[in-house]
């Protein structure tokens, strides 16, 4: 087969946004070796100047940069802080049109949050310390996911003129097209090169044209593959044994090159057309079941591959016959549609969103454990619940769905059990009364003991309640307290009432305040088994919350996706 690279085809260029030098230039070194030119950029500062002239293929990219001044960060400032200038370089990266795909390469030890830089379509999350080779793999496979896939032709002739002439001739036409002069090796060749269309010459020696093509419609992997004949011999007999043998077309010889071009393409596209139709759901856009099992599986050999996390959603939603029967189907039609919108728009492009029957859909998730994928399709349901569907001339909301979600491979190796795992996860939370994430493993809180997740002591049910609505969305048991004393009395003791992973307190709270409860607290032992998190602090007083034993604290004002922000960094840790 000849090469189809051109000389004057520059290799992809990979930009290096990160402070360690020697890693960097190690990093580009490796990149040679993957075919890949690289530049390198200390800072984010460096990387957007980069961006705007030379603009790059794709991105590698840190999240934590040293500070100016080369002092380590003092104890008050978060390691999640250090962060910052990485998401906001991501977050500027994530509105450029055409998209430029980014991958996070970081460590540092800082509890990143997977799903912010999910959110901002980041790419990969890779962490340091990882080999040069196992990142630039990664960046090689985001690539070639990311590069506009061409149309590919496979000729097989034993004349090297004629192929010589017809890849001069075809690839100007965005075609790639592989050439192959020993008939013997094609099935090799056909296998190595996945064409779209194959172009066979009659007359060969070893095995000809009609007998390849007769193995290959006998073949259930290959017979949709399209076959233009190209052939000296236009009497009625050559022509009605190429037609019995499977082909689609053919092309007399010597050829005329408009004729030839116009056959081809017109051939591609309408396969490509009738392929789309059996791949996708006609109603939502979405890959059907058939062409998504294949997408998972594909998705779940790369995490098998990279050990990388994978995770499987089943999501249903929630009352859709009871919308219909109100509505009627055209309503349900148009909530199924707008569903599956919004899964594309949020979910990144590797991810696999697909239709799989009546109100169900399949979700793949690439390099998402299931604690962020629970977040991420809640954020999604949340954004849900805030649209509506004129319905004769009244607003009317979309509802809401129900989900289960399963991680490869903790909760199955195949994708038949995870699929079982995340349907049986779905059920759990349509039973627990819907519109709601749950991962496989979840369980309802036992009255008996009062184990909880969350404990938020705060007095204002307008702050309160948002809190425990997107506590409920993700599977999260929770107990609100709205002062001090009360605090005191159910957490504080030997056997305490109430026990909880994390406690969130508010400062200004009545009587006791929140450094008040907190000292209390540590001097009960509490922060022993729970993570203490302070509100409401002004920025001043960070040191001190620290200092009496809190975890972490979050200061004023208070916004819920920035508590809920710290909550998953908490119960990460």
């Amino acid at each position: 087969m000849k090469s189809l690279k051109s000389s004057t085809v520059q290799e992809p260029l990979l930009l290096i946004v990160d402070d360690d030098q020697l890693l960097a230039e190690r990093m580009g070194q490796e990149a040679k070796q993957w075919g890949l030119r690289t530049v390198i950029a200390p800072t984010p500062q460096v990387a957007r100047e980069i961006v705007q002239g030379d603009r790059p293929d794709v991105v590698l990219l840190d999240l934590s940069f040293a500070e100016s001044d080369g002092a380590e960060p003092n104890r008050s400032v978060q390691n999640s802080e250090l962060a910052e200038a990485g998401l906001n370089f991501l977050a500027e990266l994530s509105q450029q049109t055409p998209h430029l795909p980014v991958l996070v390469f970081t460590g540092r030890g800082q509890a990143v949050d997977r799903v912010t830089v999910a959110r901002l379509k980041g790419r990969r999350f890779l962490q340091k310390p990882t080999t040069p080779a196992c990142v630039l793999e990664a960046v090689t496979e985001v690539l070639a996911q990311d590069r506009k896939v061409e149309s590919s032709i496979l000729v097989v002739d034993d004349d090297p003129l004629i192929l010589h002439a017809l890849q001069t001739l075809l690839e100007p036409w965005g075609l790639r097209v592989a050439t192959l002069d020993n008939s013997l090796n094609f099935w090799d060749e056909l296998e190595a090169t996945k064409p779209d269309l194959l172009v066979l010459d009659i007359e060969m020696p070893d095995l000809d044209g009609i007998e390849l093509c007769q193995t290959l419609r006998n073949d259930p992997h290959w017979n949709w593959l399209p076959v233009l004949f190209l052939t000296a011999h236009t009497d009625a007999s050559t022509i009605q044994q190429v037609f019995a043998v499977g082909a689609d077309d053919y092309v007399s010889k010597p050829v005329i090159a408009p004729e030839l071009i116009t056959r081809i393409l017109n051939r591609i596209e309408r396969t490509r057309l009738l392929r789309n139709r059996t791949e996708t759901d006609s109603l939502t856009g979405t890959a059907n079941r058939q062409q998504s099992t294949r997408e998972l599986n594909k998705l779940l050999q790369l995490a098998q591959r990279s050990q990388q996390p994978f995770c499987l959603s089943a999501l249903r939603l929630d009352r859709l016959k009871q919308a219909n029967d109100q509505y009627g189907h055209g309503f349900g039609d148009r909530v199924l549609q707008q569903v599956a919108q919004l899964l594309q728009h949020k979910l990144r492009p590797e991810d696999a969103v697909s239709r799989w029957s009546g109100a169900e859909f399949v979700i793949g998730m690439y390099g998402m454990n299931r604690n962020n994928s629970v977040e991420w399709l809640a954020e999604i349901l949340e954004a849900l619940r805030q649209i509506e569907i004129t319905v004769e001339g009244k607003a009317a909301s979309t509802g809401t769905f129900s989900a289960g979600v399963a991680q490869y491979p903790e909760d199955g190796v195949l994708l038949r059990d995870l699929y079982q795992s995340a349907s049986a996860a779905l059920k759990l939370a349509e039973g627990a009364g819907g519109d709601r994430v749950f991962a496989v493993g979840w369980q309802p809180l036992q009255e008996a003991s009062l184990k909880t997740d969350v404990v938020l002591v705060h007095p204002d049910s307008a702050f309160a309640q948002p809190l425990l609505y997107a506590l409920e969305t993700r599977g999260y048991h929770s107990y609100w307290l709205q002062d001090s004393e009360m605090a005191i009395e159910l957490l504080v003791g030997s056997n305490p009432e109430v026990r909880s992973q994390i406690i969130l307190i508010e400062k200004n709270l009545p009587g006791l305040d929140g450094f008040e409860l907190l000292k209390h607290l540590s001097q009960g032992k509490v922060t022993q088994c729970s993570k203490l998190i302070l509100l409401s602090l002004l920025p001043g007083e960070a040191e001190k919350a620290l200092n009496l034993g809190a975890f972490d604290y979050i200061t004023a004002p208070c916004r819920l996706p920035i508590v809920m922000q710290r909550l998953r960094r908490a119960f990460a840790v």
